[in-house]
């Protein structure tokens, strides 16, 4: 490999022609770290694409993508596709939703895949699934014949 091949690996992609382009984009070394550059103009279109995205996961289970898109298929009708990625083992990002169909899933259930129960939450921006513990979940409980004067 000359000089040229080292520096650029990509500029030789056989898999452009199916539209997947690879461009190389120069490092920058701040205190001695090697970093890959953000660029906010481009963060900012991802943010507005995930905007109506869901955190989906289940407590005390790690389902397989294909169970947890059997869950989905049976959450009602969607206006596109959804489509579900593992962020990390047992957590999925759900998009290509509306928000009124991410609100309509987070809002009704309790839901349960494999009788466990599953957290489904908005996706945000401040969202980091490296630190996501669960301290409290939301339990639905039946009281019945609770007399009137308990209701409040």
């Amino acid at each position: 490999m000359g000089q040229e091949d080292m520096e650029y690996p990509f500029h030789r992609n056989t898999m452009a022609s199916k539209g997947m382009n690879l461009n190389y984009f120069t490092l920058v070394i701040q205190n001695g770290v090697k970093m890959a550059k953000l660029v906010k103009e481009e963060v900012d279109k991802k943010v507005l694409a995930w905007r109506a995205a869901m955190i989906l996961y289940v407590v005390g289970d790690s389902p397989t993508i294909s169970v947890v898109s059997q869950f989905i298929d049976g959450q009602g009708t969607f206006v596109n596709n959804p489509s579900s990625t593992t962020l990390k083992m047992d957590i999925f990002l759900l998009n290509s939703i509306t928000s009124d169909e991410r609100d309509r899933i987070v809002h009704t259930g309790p839901h349960m895949i494999n009788n466990k129960p599953v957290i489904v939450k908005p996706w945000s921006q401040e969202f980091n699934f490296n630190e996501e513990v669960l301290n409290t979940i939301p339990l639905w409980t039946k009281l019945l014949n609770l007399p009137l004067q308990c209701w409040g």
